[in-house]
C-alpha cells in the first residue's frame, strides 16, 4: 500500500521535486483515452490521429512557473 504525505492537496500530483495541478479537464481527458483503449484503438494510432495531443498534465505544468 502507497504512502500518503501530510502536505497532500486535492488535485494536484506530487512526483519527486514535480508537482502536477490535475484538473476536471485532464480527467475527461483521461476518461476519453480509456474509452478509446477499452475499444481496442492502440497507442500507435491514437498518437498517428494526434488523439490525447492536447498536453498531458506533465507538459501543461512546464509553462507554470
Amino acid at each position: 500500500m502507497g504512502q500518503l504525505d501530510a502536505d497532500a492537496q486535492w488535485g494536484r500530483l506530487t512526483v519527486d521535486d514535480l508537482a502536477i495541478d490535475w484538473t476536471a479537464a485532464d480527467r475527461e481527458r483521461l476518461e476519453v483515452m480509456a474509452g478509446l483503449r477499452d475499444r481496442r484503438f492502440s497507442e500507435t494510432a491514437l498518437a498517428e490521429y494526434g488523439v490525447g495531443s492536447t498536453g498531458s498534465p506533465a507538459q501543461q505544468s512546464g509553462s507554470r512557473g
